[in-house]
């Protein structure tokens, strides 16, 4: 033990007046509720990233300065269970690597990364700093003994949250949330650099033991690809388009066998094609929706990472045969004049497998449609009945409701290839 601790001192005084200074540079990026994508008009996330990259471009740069170590640590607010929670955080340090990595080509022996999961003791001093109602006992529950409990289906939550939400009969939960959880989602790159004066005497240590000391020599510079610092608002991290195959069971329900393919165009933008076909009756011959309908659907996702809340615009065509068991059947006219119109939808997607593949979409939309139908008595003795009149209206309403089953599919570009770090 005492040779070692001489051996760490020879290497501290070897590098003794070479080692002029060491610089820490924290950068925080903020994340959206139960997101892990980094997106850059969240927050001031945009002016964190390019500031990432001029640092990076800085250090790397300037002769004699090393970044020594870099750590990547993930957090997340207090509300959800602990399993999301620690998930939450850790995928969020990792989006924040890749970032990080996908700039330069950083050796895995300088990088740490972290998941702090709940930042308890910044959310007491944000608390503390700020003139909250019942302070005193929110502090107080903060103070608390950190506990695990069982809630909800027998998922796992810290004690202090469930007190959080009763205090003050919730006012205080719904305060919090707002003024202060959003910071919290969040994760940060903190780097250290070294700067050296002079390049480090070599020491001769053949004929000791070697202890294991943290290299402080500059590295080469090694860029994985240049970067231009004004373009990384939009070049957030290396991004995978997306092929997804899905189908509705709302429609499974009336009998309509559906399938649609939807395609990433770009970040915040896909396109959904399906395509819907019913050619039988229900149970007999005067209850039946035949129909074979088309709904391309453009759609914009807010968050970047085509998942989570959107909004689309859509154009309907659709072939229709129509009887609900009572005098009159409706079908388009001759047979050839399908319903032509469009709308917008608002939805939702979500995974629901662990690897993210699988997602459960959820959508409405309403739109104004052209007909223009035959009407025909609807016996039951006979298939056909006879033509009563025809009509051209306009139809306007909800044109398409969905639950859908999703599978995901991963479309890298044409020779894309990972970057260092990932």
């Amino acid at each position: 033990m005492k040779t070692y601790r001489i051996i760490i001192l020879f290497f501290i005084l070897s590098f003794t007046g070479a080692l002029r200074a060491q610089e820490n540079s924290v950068f925080p990026v903020h994340f959206r509720v139960n997101s892990t994508v980094i997106d850059s008009a969240y927050m001031g996330n945009s002016k964190c990233l390019k500031s990432i990259a001029e640092y990076i471009k800085k250090v790397t740069s300037t002769p004699n300065v090393s970044i020594a170590h870099i750590t990547f640590g993930g957090a997340a607010s207090p509300e959800g269970s602990y399993e999301l929670n620690r998930r939450l955080a850790k995928e969020r340090a990792d989006a924040v690597r890749r970032f990080v990595c996908s700039l330069y080509s950083f050796p895995d022996s300088i990088i740490t990364v972290n998941d702090h999961y709940i930042q308890w003791d910044s959310l007491k001093r944000m608390v503390e700093r700020d003139n909250l109602v019942k302070q005193n006992e929110t502090i107080d529950i903060l103070d608390g003994e950190a506990k695990l409990v069982s809630y909800h289906h027998d998922k796992l939550i810290d004690r202090r949250v469930l007190q959080l939400q009763q205090a003050d009969n919730g006012r205080t939960w719904k305060t919090l949330y707002h003024k202060f959880f959003p910071s919290m989602r969040n994760a940060c790159a903190t780097f250290v650099a070294v700067t050296l004066s002079t390049p480090p005497r070599s020491v001769d240590l053949t004929h000791q033991p070697v202890a294991d000391v943290p290299a402080t020599t500059p590295t080469a510079p090694n860029v994985v690809a240049p970067f231009d610092a004004d373009t990384l608002a939009t070049e957030v991290r290396p991004w995978t388009r997306h092929l997804y195959l899905k189908t509705n069971f709302v429609e499974w329900t009336l009998a309509i066998s559906n399938i649609a393919g939807e395609i990433d165009l770009a970040r915040h933008w896909s396109f959904v094609l399906p395509f819907s076909y019913s050619a039988w009756d229900y149970f007999k011959s005067t209850i039946k929706f035949r129909t074979i309908k088309l709904q391309p659907e453009l759609r914009y996702w807010p968050a970047g990472a085509n998942d989570g809340w959107f909004g689309g615009v859509h154009f309907g065509l659709a072939w229709y045969n129509l009887a609900i068991d009572g005098p009159y059947r409706k079908q388009d006219k001759d047979g050839h004049t399908p319903a032509v119109g469009g709308g917008v939808s608002l939805g939702y997607r979500m995974p629901v497998s662990k690897n993210r593949r699988w997602k459960m979409e959820f959508s409405l939309g309403g739109g104004i449609y052209s007909l223009n139908y035959d009407t025909f008595h609807n016996p039951s003795n006979y298939h056909h009945g006879q033509l009563v009149y025809t009509k051209s209206k306009t139809y306007y309403g909800i044109d398409n409701v969905a639950v859908s089953l999703a599978y995901t599919f991963n479309l890298p570009k044409k020779g894309q290839h990972q970057k260092g770090g990932e």
